[in-house]
């Protein structure tokens, strides 16, 4: 029994054998290795699409800041292995971020999304095209280090330089290949799109994706108002929103922003109104929102400069308050 047992494992030795979280021996083996381990992960991406859709904020942070890094070593020690991921790859786009979204995608939405956050993205990357990319950096960066490691060298005459110099023009590349990529996906985009994906890559317009969703500081979103607020992103049309505003014309996300009967424009000058009115209290007392101004009519033989003064009826001010005495 124990002959066969030092037999099996000489067997598996000469086949190949992990190492460090990789793998390393024959091609057969290498592609067993890898398909298992990518069963494993789709898996991951089936159960995490079933949380998304009831918690697609959630789901979207577990992917972004966790799952999708449990591939990259992989990617980073293992060459020529791309083909493997495009079941990952199917699993993500057809089951993942459909759950997250609320809806089907295209291949060219699943362009923009690839793209990292601050390129106005969501920064779920295609994993078989990453991959080549992933092994190469590694590579170019542990390249001193392997030099040491061959002639037999101490560690210490390993130049750290040479390996910033190496992880520098990595990451350069990689800006340059992410920007490049950018460039070309505008060309495909409408002029509507391509000036949403512009404006998602201001300064503070992703700090929502990118900010951990904490109940206690208030940073979660529902169901509704997380998609919703990708589909804004995006200019994407929201889902049940009526096809018509109630001022009779059509309702698009534009339209619906910007008109005075939909609601929206109230919504947003309320919440600065309740903003100052919250800072004003601070500093002032008998602070009151909206309060109304005395009537302009001329009594008492008053004269008032109705040029400048609102004569409208049930006129008032935002915010009211007085200043407190020293």
């Amino acid at each position: 029994m124990i002959q066969n047992a030092t037999v099996k494992m000489s067997e598996q030795m000469q086949r190949g054998q992990r190492h460090l979280g990789a793998i390393v021996g024959t091609q057969e083996y290498k592609e067993e290795y890898i398909r298992e381990k990518v069963g494993e992960w789709k898996e991951d991406i089936k159960t995490l699409a079933s949380i998304a859709k009831t918690e697609p904020q959630g789901a979207y942070s577990a992917m972004v800041f966790a799952i999708q890094h449990r591939w990259k070593f992989i990617q980073r020690t293992v060459p020529e292995i791309s083909e493997f991921f495009e079941e990952l790859e199917y699993e993500i786009h057809n089951t993942l971020l459909p759950a997250l979204i609320g809806r089907e995608i295209s291949e060219l939405e699943r362009e923009i999304v690839a793209l990292p956050v601050r390129l106005g993205g969501l920064g779920i990357p295609i994993p078989n095209k990453e991959s080549k990319h992933e092994y190469e950096a590694s590579r170019q960066i542990t390249k001193s280090l392997k030099d040491v490691i061959i002639s037999q060298k101490l560690i210490e005459t390993c130049s750290k330089k040479s390996i910033l110099d190496a992880k520098n023009l990595m990451k350069m590349l990689k800006g340059n290949r992410t920007k490049l990529a950018y460039n070309q996906l505008l060309e495909k985009l409408d002029s509507s799109t391509k000036r949403a994906l512009e404006m998602a890559k201001e300064k503070g317009a992703s700090s929502w994706l990118t900010t951990l969703p904490l109940d206690w500081l208030g940073y979660t979103l529902n169901r509704q108002e997380f998609r919703d607020s990708i589909a804004l992103r995006y200019n994407w049309k929201i889902k049940d929103m009526p096809a018509y505003c109630g001022c009779g014309k059509e309702n698009e996300i534009d339209h619906s922003l910007s008109c005075k009967k939909g609601g929206y424009v109230i919504l947003r000058h309320n919440n600065i109104r309740d903003t100052t009115a919250k800072l004003l209290e601070e500093v002032c007392y008998d602070v009151q929102i909206e309060p109304r101004l005395i009537p302009i009519n001329g009594e008492s033989g008053e004269v008032y400069d109705t040029a400048r003064g609102n004569i409208a009826e049930n006129a008032r001010l935002d915010v009211a308050a007085r200043q407190t005495t020293l």
